[in-house]
This record gives structure tokens, sequence and C-alpha cells, in this order.
């Protein structure tokens, strides 16, 4: 990829890629028009910079080598990579190449740097949506009137679903506020009891209420007994 000579490949409120250090590399001819031009030097995805933390991690005092070679065959391969379905395609698949990169290097005795994947699944949040636009609506342009939610600005019938949760979409839940009303232990009873690991999980506070009770039958019973 190449930019104008005039353009800066870079953005001022962080230091440069390493690839800047090497005008030689930077510095060409455009392959379309011949005038000078400069590569592009930030092309590195965020995930790259975290490809090879589970081999720091065994041997993070280590101030001489990015970690030994004692430490990754001691620790590696990971048991069990648990991430989003986006990790499948993005993290994990570079941090699969570094470790096989390495291995090849004889860097490293394992060729694969986790064992298991479990792709978790996401949470989904009630979601509401204005009938015309479908923009996502926040808690003060809706309303319930008659046993149904409706539009403040019109009275319409919002349209009612649940998605990945979502600062945009404003159907987050803080969990902050479910600990606080419930505890910890029916919160996670509640995630738990909805769905298995690798599942969407369809978040409705209003069904803690039954790991609630059920905690509490089980302190009465505990409790009583001499």
């Amino acid at each position: 990829t190449t930019t104008s000579s005039s353009s800066s490949s870079s953005s001022s409120s962080r230091p440069p890629s390493s690839l800047a250090d090497f005008p030689e590399w930077v510095h060409c001819k455009c392959p379309a028009c011949g005038s000078d031009a400069r590569r592009e030097t930030d092309t590195m995805d965020t995930f790259v910079d975290s490809s090879w933390y589970y081999l720091r991690y065994p041997d993070a005092g280590n101030v001489s080598d990015m970690f030994s070679r004692e430490s990754a065959d001691k620790w590696l391969p990971v048991d069990v990579y648990v991430g989003g379905i986006e990790h499948a395609i993005l993290h994990l698949l570079y941090a699969r190449f570094i470790m096989r990169f390495l291995h090849s290097e004889g860097l490293v005795a394992a060729d694969e740097p986790f064992t298991e994947l479990l792709t978790q699944g996401m949470v989904h949040g009630h979601t509401l949506r204005h009938p015309r636009t479908h923009k996502p609506l926040q808690s003060h342009e809706y309303q319930r009137m008659g046993g149904k939610l409706v539009t403040t600005d019109g009275g319409e019938e919002v349209l009612e679903s649940y998605e990945k949760m979502s600062k945009s979409k404003f159907n987050g839940v803080d969990p902050h506020e479910v600990v606080e009303e419930h505890g910890v232990d029916a919160t996670r009873l509640f995630m738990l009891f909805k769905a298995p690991p690798e599942k969407v999980l369809m978040w409705e506070t209003d069904g803690i209420v039954g790991q609630t009770r059920w905690l509490r039958r089980e302190w009465t019973l505990v409790d009583r007994q001499p």
C-alpha cells in the first residue's frame, strides 16, 4: 500500500510502527504513476500484539529474553483456549501462526499453543428499536402504555428483540447492579442455569429470582442444622 509523500502513515497520538525506522523501505515510487510515495507502516492488527502472551506469562520475570525455552516446554501447550467467535478467526489464528513459526525455528517444542478450543456464546440483551428507523432506543425514548412499550415521540409500539450486548444498542446490563441486588452466588448460578458456556445466553434479570429463592432455601436448611 502506498500513500502520497506528503501524508503521514502514523497517527500523531501514538509512536510510529517499527517499519517507519527503515526509510529505504518506506520511501518508494508509486507503482501506478511513478511519483514519489511512501509505504504504509501501520499494518499490524492489535491481536498480533497479544499473539504470544501465553509464552510470556510463565516467564514474566525474564529480563533478558522474551521467554525461556525451559519455561515454554514446561507449561505449553495451554490446556484450554476460551474466547468468542471473533477470537477464533483473529487472535487464535495469529497465536497459532506465531507458535508454528517459533516451533519451525526450534525455539519451542510444541507446534500448537492450545490443546482445546472452547468458543463461548455471546450474552444477548433485551433490545428496543424504533419501528420506523430501527434505531436502538434509550430508556427516555420509550415508555410503557397499556401493557405495551411505545415510543415517547409518537406512541408507536417499539420493536423488541434479543441482540448481542453493545453500548451502541443500549442493551447492556451492569453486573454490579445485579450483584448488589441479588448477590454474587445467585448471579453465577443464573448464568450457569440459563445456558452452557458455548451457547448464546439471553439475559433476563427477572429470571434470577428463581436462583435467589433456591439459595435462600439452601441457607435455611443449613442454618437449621444443630
